[in-house]
């Protein structure tokens, strides 16, 4: 956690979760409940560059 704080801008953390529609009779556990633990162990903006805003700076893409 300290690493994190020291440095946000070079860390991501994500989950490659799957979203079945809502109607499938199947489910599947939630894959994401580590990483979100983790980001709420953080201050707002610490966790929002570690989720959010350095994989957007990283590959690019834009901000919605």
């Amino acid at each position: 956690m300290d690493l994190i704080r020291a440095f946000p801008d070079r860390f991501v953390i994500g989950s490659d979760q799957f979203h079945a529609s809502p109607r499938s009779p199947q489910r599947w556990p939630e894959r994401a409940e580590g990483a979100r633990q983790l980001l709420d162990r953080l201050p707002g903006e610490v966790a929002r560059l570690v989720a959010r805003d350095n994989a957007i700076r990283i590959y690019r893409l834009q901000a919605q």
